[in-house]
């Protein structure tokens, strides 16, 4: 089945249920420097973005996960899982602007605009 061309692409951040770490905090999340929406275990956030090149990031207080570039494609979306980058015990992590959080790439899939 193809998927209808509508002139955007979006991208879907998804965050599992099951992470203790976290688990009563929001992520915020952040494309091209803007943020566009939280995140709670167990939740998806789509976010319509137009086709081309952007770049996310999650962000959590003064820390968050490293920043993602990507190019997305018209009709596409773009998945993203939003999780802790370690357990409760890792609080080294806390120190560094991007190690708190692991954001990574699910893959492109056609549809969902």
């Amino acid at each position: 089945m193809m998927a209808a061309v509508t002139g955007l692409s979006s991208i879907a951040f998804y965050r599992p249920p099951a992470v203790w770490r976290d688990r009563l905090r929001a992520y915020r999340l952040v494309v091209d420097g803007y943020e566009v929406g939280e995140i709670r275990r167990g939740q998806v956030l789509r976010v319509q973005v137009s086709p081309g090149r952007h770049e996310v990031q999650a962000r959590i207080d003064w820390t968050g996960s490293k920043r993602w570039v990507f190019d997305a494609v018209e009709g596409c979306e773009a998945r993203f899982r939003v999780e802790p980058a370690g357990n409760s015990l890792m609080f080294w992590q806390a120190f560094g602007s991007e190690d708190w959080l692991r954001m990574s790439f699910d893959g492109m899939t056609p549809g969902s605009v």
